[in-house]
């Protein structure tokens, strides 16, 4: 896949399928067979090592974006420091901005069941 900062996604549906705080890691998800249609496999967003978040649990039409220079002005208010360019993921959904700020970012195809979590987070944070 290309730049995780410059992906869309204009025909799928995203939510939140797993987030584990004492691991700061999470997983968005579209699943295969989504509302929009047949689909044959999920596409994950792996975040680890997450710092902030702010995002919904649903995602309609998701873009993955580099931050802006307004957006690290933003984030430096609400997290109380600079945060590195390099270490936040904008999300835009109906022209609405959310943002992750982690040191872990990764997407991926995979034909998982709707239960099923990639193993490589749980090997990554140990459990």
């Amino acid at each position: 896949m290309s730049d995780i900062h410059d992906m869309s996604f204009a025909d799928r549906v995203f939510n939140l399928a797993f987030y584990q705080s004492s691991h700061k890691e999470m997983i968005i998800r579209s699943y295969k067979n989504d509302a929009y249609g047949s689909v044959n496999s999920n596409i994950d967003i792996y975040v680890g090592d997450i710092s902030y978040i702010e995002l919904p649990i649903f995602f309609d039409s998701l873009k993955l974006k580099r931050a802006s220079a307004l957006d690290l002005v933003y984030l430096k208010r609400k997290c109380g420091h600079a945060v590195n360019r390099d270490n936040v993921l904008v999300l835009v959904s109906n022209n609405r901005k959310y943002y992750i700020v982690a040191s872990l970012f990764s997407v991926v195809e995979n034909e998982l069941e709707a239960t099923e979590m990639p193993l490589h987070c749980f090997i990554k944070s140990g459990v």
